[in-house]
């Protein structure tokens, strides 16, 4: 059963809701232009930010240059990561194995 939520609470949540969107376009925005690796998001998401833990894997591989929607769709099917997968859900494996792949691709570049 949904719990019945008070204007004021209501509010509250949507204005928290909002914040994650905004912090979570941050984060995009800062991997696109390189402001921020890989590593450093994963740092944040160990680190309890709920925007970042929060954001599907998909979301943040289109946001990393040269990762587009049918490079990161091929990606995650080679590691086995369903498509609606979120950051936080990663398996120890898939992270370690996605991690090696997109720092090996910047050592090539």
């Amino acid at each position: 059963m949904v719990p019945k939520l008070t204007t004021k609470q209501r509010r509250a949540a949507l204005d928290k809701g909002m914040q994650i969107r905004l912090e979570r376009a941050e984060y995009k925005q800062k991997l696109k232009d390189g402001s921020m690796t890989v590593e450093q998001f994963f740092k944040l998401a160990d680190s309890g930010y709920q925007a970042a833990y929060g954001m599907r894997v998909y979301s943040l591989l289109t946001s990393l240059p040269g990762y587009g929607e049918v490079r990161s769709r091929q990606l995650m099917n080679e590691l086995r990561i369903a498509q609606g997968r979120k950051v936080k859900g990663l398996g120890t494996m898939q992270r370690a194995r996605l991690l090696s792949i997109l720092i090996g691709d910047g050592d090539d570049a």
